[in-house]
């Protein structure tokens, strides 16, 4: 399921859902930990329409290539990590790229939670840089 997930996430981008929309509780919420002022898509989003709000939001801000991640997983029997870089582009301009640690927790073998947990700093850093050289 967490494979399914990732792997959805990487080819599909804002249309996963439509690949994966089984593998979720139907209690599923979504944390993604960062700073609201920084980045719109930060918060806990409910529901499969929460997550697709995080996804609208998210895909709004960036885009990246398909197909490159390469995740190491770890996972147990109601949780797991998936641990990978990833690349974004913020108004063409590709990003270095930045840690991401994905908590997965299932209940009566679906996904109920994930948090996510990436370089925020290493973005926030990236995009203020960015937004100085668009000021200058």
């Amino acid at each position: 399921i967490a494979r399914r997930f990732v792997e959805s996430y990487d080819w599909l981008g804002c249309q996963m859902l439509s690949a994966c929309r089984e593998i979720f509780h139907p209690d599923f919420s979504f944390s993604c930990s960062a700073d609201p002022n920084q980045f719109s898509f930060a918060g806990v989003w409910i529901g499969l329409s929460g997550f697709q709000e995080f996804l609208d939001c998210f895909f709004d801000t960036f885009s990246r290539n398909r197909g490159i991640l390469k995740p190491i997983y770890m996972v147990s029997q109601d949780r797991g990590v998936a641990r990978f870089e990833d690349q974004v582009s913020f108004h063409g301009r590709e990003m270095s790229a930045y840690w991401v640690n994905l908590h997965f927790h299932f209940c009566d073998g679906l996904l109920v939670r994930i948090d996510d947990e990436f370089d925020s700093l290493k973005m926030s850093r990236s995009l203020k840089q960015f937004q100085l050289e668009e000021c200058c």
